[in-house]
């Protein structure tokens, strides 16, 4: 399955709750095997600031609630830190034309 979630920030865009970490619902359940599973999925993360200001990071794939893509770090480790909801990491805040992208591949069970 190839997958692709975008959002830009609006003026009134609010990201969740406090020290919340970044989760989405996959289309379809990833296959239960788990070596496929272990944060060896292809999934890149991309958080970018309206100032230019881009930060690069991986996710994991989950069988969680019928499949989830969550845990999103820093490439690099920047932030010790998972990515945060509402700020801190790996922004500081989270503002207008500022975007979050998650994109990549996984096997599904089916």
């Amino acid at each position: 399955m190839h997958f692709r979630i975008h959002l830009t920030w609006g003026s009134t865009t609010t990201g969740g709750g406090a020290n919340a970490g970044w989760a989405f619902t996959l289309a379809a359940a990833p296959s239960s095997t788990s070596w496929k599973l272990n944060h060896r999925g292809c999934i890149r993360v991309l958080a970018s600031e309206s100032g230019g200001n881009m930060l690069g990071g991986t996710a994991a794939i989950s069988t969680s609630s019928g499949g989830m893509c969550q845990g999103f770090r820093d490439d690099n480790k920047v932030s010790a830190a998972f990515w945060d909801q509402d700020a801190g990491a790996p922004l500081a805040s989270w503002a207008a034309n500022d975007t979050l992208s998650v994109f990549g591949t996984y096997e599904s069970a089916s």
